[in-house]
């Protein structure tokens, strides 16, 4: 995922996908649309007051987001030591 500055709005996110197709390198550029995520977020919010619509992740999902940033963090102290 490219954040071309998650400081402007109104700058879309754009995603990269590198890959290897049967030994040929490929890159595509995918924009899914040119709204920024603030936008995009701010219009889910808005649904989800004024239309009732179900709220898209948990309290469960956020948890385990956190276990798995947990887990980013104990990878890499074990692979570049404490610091210091």
């Amino acid at each position: 995922m490219q954040y071309d500055t998650p400081y402007i709005k109104g700058v879309p996110v754009t995603m990269t996908i590198r890959e290897n197709v049967d030994g040929a390198y490929h890159e595509r550029l995918i924009r899914k649309t040119y709204e920024d995520p603030y936008t995009l977020e701010y219009k889910e919010l808005y649904a989800l007051v004024t239309e009732q619509k179900p709220v898209k992740t948990t309290a469960e999902d956020a948890a385990l987001d956190l276990k798995i940033f947990q887990m980013i963090m104990q990878a890499g102290k074990s692979q570049f030591g404490s610091g210091g």
